[in-house]
């Protein structure tokens, strides 16, 4: 075997034993491999691959260092052994599957949207339990409670299918035309605040206050006035009305003398009551007898 032409290869067929007719022969050569164009060609087809693998390789060490990709993570987001660290602003496309989302320390947390956030708490079934959807006009809140605590785990507002308690020390309304109740109102006391009124006023129906045990109406200082366009009505039921005070004034209530209505009295009079409840002032010499003011409705 010998080595030809182009990097190709030389048989001599010299192994087997020749005749001595055939000593003088030329020797039959055969080339095997590429050459020619056909080298040409392989050789350009492995510099274009090269060249790809190199663009390839420096295309994919440019996009690690533009991701900032590391061990922890890629850019601005870490991974550590107890959640995920995502730092400034964050864009997500689709839904977000959490269990909590909180802010770095002594940073606030803000969540933004075009439209709306929904959030949704869901049970092992996938159902959700909770939604907060938080709207370009309004927030609504689907839940079987609503809890609201202070910083010192004290509870400040509860509210149910049932129920709805407040909590606080005080429930103020600084709305300009009050509070309108539909239902009725069960609480200990109502005031105002300091140097402002309280007016408790029902302008087409009835106001009724009741307690079981007893029922205040103070003003510390300033007065108390109850009125009415009909008829004004106080009653106990097991016990008496006392009207405490240094004054005690009864205005509009009509005068009778000699058993016939007078417009010219004294300063001195009786205060007389009728079986119906009525009340009328007469002198003292006339005295309280029944007279037409009793029949009158």
């Amino acid at each position: 075997m010998g080595t030809g032409e182009a990097g190709g290869y030389t048989s001599v067929e010299g192994s087997v034993p020749q005749s001595p007719s055939h000593l003088h022969a030329p020797p039959v050569i055969y080339k095997v491999g590429i050459y020619g164009w056909r080298k040409r060609c392989l050789y350009l087809l492995v510099l274009l691959l090269l060249c790809t693998v190199i663009i390839n390789f420096a295309l994919t060490v440019w996009i690690l260092r533009v991701m900032d990709f590391s061990v922890d993570g890629m850019g601005r987001l870490r991974i550590h052994s107890d959640g995920v660290l995502l730092e400034g602003k964050s864009e997500f496309l689709k839904t977000l599957y959490v269990t909590e989302i909180t802010s770095k320390l002594n940073e606030g947390l803000s969540l933004h949207s075009t439209n709306n956030v929904t959030m949704n708490a869901r049970n092992e079934a996938g159902k959700v339990t909770g939604r907060l959807n938080i709207g370009p006009r309004d927030i609504t809140l689907h839940s079987e409670r609503f809890i609201v605590y202070d910083t010192k785990e004290n509870q400040l507002l509860y509210a149910d299918e049932d129920e709805v308690r407040i909590g606080a020390n005080s429930f103020t309304f600084t709305g300009s035309e009050g509070v309108v109740m539909k239902g009725p109102l069960e609480t200990s006391e109502v005031s105002s605040s300091p140097g402002d009124p309280l007016r408790l006023q029902s302008l087409t129906s009835s106001v009724k206050a009741e307690a079981r045990e007893k029922l205040d109406l103070t003003g510390g200082v300033g007065d108390v006035t109850m009125s009415c366009l009909k008829d004004l009505k106080i009653s106990a039921a097991q016990g008496k009305i006392t009207l405490n005070s240094q004054d005690v004034q009864l205005h509009g209530l009509p005068a009778v003398t000699n058993g016939s209505s007078s417009s010219s009295l004294s300063d001195v009079y009786e205060v007389c009551i009728c079986e119906s409840g009525r009340l009328f002032i007469a002198q003292p010499s006339a005295g309280c007898q029944a007279n037409a003011l009793c029949g009158e409705n």
